[in-house]
């Protein structure tokens, strides 16, 4: 399990990289079966964009999260 943000928002502008940088690296995240919890600095429109080839191996943490760590 990985949890922090890749910052992949820029918040001067509002706008998320490139969507060919973003897909680049959802697909290396998806070749290590890692789950990954990201947050604000990812930015919601990259995030919703890792979802779709991630699936359940991303998730969004916000304020009051709860990650369960254990069996």
């Amino acid at each position: 399990m990985v949890v922090g943000g890749f910052h992949l928002f820029n918040p001067g502008n509002g706008e998320i990289e490139p969507t060919e940088l973003v897909d680049a690296i959802a697909g290396r995240l998806k070749d290590t079966g890692t789950l990954y919890y990201t947050c604000h600095c990812t930015g919601l429109d990259a995030y919703w964009r890792m979802k779709e080839s991630l699936g359940q191996q991303i998730q969004y943490a916000s304020t009051g999260s709860e990650i369960e760590i254990g069996p």
